[in-house]
Protein backbone atom coordinates (compact mmCIF):
# COMPACT_ATOMS: atom_id res chain seq x y z
CA UNK A 1 0.00 0.00 0.00
CA UNK A 2 3.01 2.06 0.74
CA UNK A 3 4.10 1.90 -2.63
CA UNK A 4 0.99 2.35 -4.38
CA UNK A 5 0.28 5.45 -2.33
CA UNK A 6 3.64 7.42 -2.89
CA UNK A 7 3.05 6.58 -6.69
CA UNK A 8 -0.56 7.99 -6.69
CA UNK A 9 0.45 10.96 -4.88
CA UNK A 10 3.94 11.34 -7.29
CA UNK A 11 1.77 11.14 -10.15
CA UNK A 12 -0.82 14.10 -10.28
CA UNK A 13 1.89 16.72 -9.53
CA UNK A 14 4.03 16.35 -12.76
CA UNK A 15 0.76 16.11 -14.55
CA UNK A 16 -0.34 18.82 -13.23
CA UNK A 17 2.70 20.58 -13.70
CA UNK A 18 2.64 19.90 -17.20
CA UNK A 19 -0.65 20.41 -18.19
CA UNK A 20 -0.18 23.96 -16.55
CA UNK A 21 2.94 24.43 -18.29
CA UNK A 22 1.38 23.40 -21.51
CA UNK A 23 -1.72 25.99 -20.70
CA UNK A 24 0.71 28.63 -20.30
CA UNK A 25 2.66 27.91 -23.40
CA UNK A 26 -0.90 27.82 -25.44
Amino acid sequence: PTRTTVEVGALPTPIAVELKVIATIE
